[in-house]
């Protein structure tokens, strides 16, 4: 009878598993574990592209910083030619008769171009003027072109004339009705090879005034 009943089930056993089907337990996927750390592959990776990407970037940088030294330079000279400029408006005639000259005068402009002395008048030594960086002028109380250089030069600036004959004057320098052309060289960096200095020549007419 055993014997019966298990080959009963037997055979039931097929469907009875079609027709009462269990589902199957979720499947729980392998953990990894994984910290949140960047691989050294991918820091060489990051590393390789910032440094591609930068190497333009530090390429235009000396490029870069010339232009804003050129365009400081350029401000500070234009100012410098600005304030000799209203200077040699107001300069005087009359040349200074005894002592040191302190006063920048038509008698004494003359100075030193690339190594070669430029006399103005038979009265050397002349005036030199020197600039700091920022375009402040250094030796005020003593720009004689004999002074020592103050520390910290960076531009300077020199000065010739010549005697413009004006009509109905005798075109000498002690003429009543005396012209003369002043011709400034600003020269810069100070110290530095001349073919290495950048200058910037201009030129100024004054007339002699009736005070003078």
């Amino acid at each position: 009878m055993y014997k019966v009943f298990f080959s009963i089930m037997r055979l039931a056993s097929p469907g009875i598993a079609r027709g009462f089907k269990q589902p199957l337990p979720p499947v729980t996927p392998p953990r990894h574990h994984r910290s949140n750390a960047f691989t050294l592959i991918e820091v060489v990776i990051a590393l390789g592209i910032a440094t591609f990407a930068m190497l333009p970037i530090l390429a235009l940088m000396p490029v870069g910083l010339q232009t804003l030294q050129n365009s400081s330079n350029d401000t500070v000279t234009a100012g410098i030619a600005q304030q000799i400029r209203g200077e040699l408006q107001q300069v005087s005639f009359n040349p200074q008769t005894s002592g040191t000259p302190t006063a920048l005068t038509m008698s004494n402009l003359c100075g030193t171009l690339d190594g070669q002395y430029l006399p103005a008048s038979s009265q050397p030594p002349g005036f030199i003027y020197y600039y700091s960086l920022d375009g402040v002028q250094l030796n005020v109380t003593n720009p004689l072109s004999t002074a020592p250089v103050p520390a910290g030069t960076y531009f300077s600036a020199v000065f010739t004339r010549q005697t413009a004959t004006m009509p109905g004057t005798t075109g000498t320098y002690d003429g009543a009705n005396a012209a003369e052309m002043v011709t400034v060289y600003l020269s810069y960096p100070h110290g530095a090879p001349q073919a290495n200095q950048q200058k910037i020549v201009f030129s100024l007419l004054a007339a002699k005034q009736n005070s003078d």
